[in-house]
């Protein structure tokens, strides 16, 4: 990947982080009704625990469901492991050309 199209790729990047940096702060801290209008350290600290918790609790129960279904249905399961490991050697290819 040249230089040009790297730079390109992580100015993207950053954007859309900032994008989610913008939404979370102003999901936590502003009131929606008010701009400038600032939430109590009460609420913020909800909020952030209601993000902690609800995106754990996604997590673990999606988690738990592909393993549950993996098992269950084992040529699945190897048609997924064969395609991780295509796409593994494939990212270590690159790697070890660019390094």
């Amino acid at each position: 990947m040249d230089i040009v199209t790297r730079r390109h790729i992580e100015a993207h990047c950053e954007m859309e982080i900032g994008k989610i940096i913008r939404a979370f702060s102003n999901f936590a801290f502003q009131c929606k009704e008010e701009v400038n209008v600032f939430k109590t350290e009460i609420e913020i600290a909800n909020n952030i625990l209601l993000l902690l918790f609800a995106g754990h609790d996604t997590s673990t129960v999606t988690i738990t469901l592909v393993i549950k279904s993996l098992g269950q249905y084992p040529d699945v399961y190897e048609k997924v492991l064969r395609g991780r490991r295509t796409i593994v050697l494939e990212q270590w290819k690159g790697i070890k050309k660019s390094g």
